[in-house]
C-alpha cells in the first residue's frame, strides 16, 4: 500500500475524514510540485474556486498569472476551502490460486522442401529463327493467329 493524496473542497470533508487530513504545511509543500507537474489540474482547481484561467497572455503575463494561481491555492488551503486527504491506494495482489496451464500441442515437423526444378535447356535462338523463316517461305501458319488467318483466306478463296 502507498499513500496517495486527494484534494477536495473543504465543505465535502466529513468529520470522520479528520484523521486522513494532511497537515497544512505538508499540503503547501506539495503545492509547488503540483503546480510544476500538473498545471492543467491546478487551473481547474482555480476555476472551481471562482477564478478564470486567462487566455492569450505573453510570457511575462503567464508568469504573473502563475503567481496569482499559487497565491489563490495557498489561501484556499490555509482557509480550508481546499483540503488534502491522505488515503491508501490498494495495490493489485497476486491471485491466490495458480492458473491452469494450457496444454499446447507440438507443431508437426516441417516437411522437406521439394527438390528444385532442373534448369530449362538453353534456347537455341538460331534454330527458332530458321524455323520461323522456313514456315513463312512455305506458307505454313506457325501460331494460332496465323492459322486462323490462313483458314479465313482459304474460305474466301473457295
Amino acid at each position: 500500500m502507498s499513500a496517495e493524496y486527494l484534494l477536495v473542497r473543504g465543505t465535502d470533508v466529513a468529520p470522520e475524514d479528520g484523521a486522513a487530513r494532511v497537515p497544512e504545511s505538508v499540503a503547501l509543500w506539495h503545492l509547488e510540485w503540483w503546480l510544476a507537474n500538473a498545471p492543467g489540474s491546478a487551473w481547474t482547481l482555480f476555476e472551481a474556486l471562482g477564478g478564470v484561467e486567462p487566455m492569450g497572455l505573453s510570457r511575462l503575463g503567464r508568469s504573473a498569472e502563475a503567481q496569482r494561481l499559487r497565491w489563490r491555492l495557498e489561501r484556499a488551503l490555509r482557509l480550508g476551502e481546499l483540503v488534502v486527504l491522505s488515503y491508501e491506494r490498494p495495490r493489485h495482489a497476486p491471485l491466490s490460486f495458480p492458473e491452469p496451464v494450457a496444454e499446447v500441442e507440438p507443431e508437426p515437423p516441417m516437411a522437406e522442401a521439394p527438390p528444385p526444378q532442373p534448369a530449362p535447356a538453353p534456347i537455341d535462338t538460331a534454330a527458332q529463327v530458321h524455323a520461323l523463316v522456313q514456315a513463312a517461305k512455305d506458307g505454313i501458319p506457325f501460331c494460332e493467329e496465323c492459322a486462323k488467318a490462313a483458314a479465313a483466306q482459304k474460305k474466301k478463296a473457295a
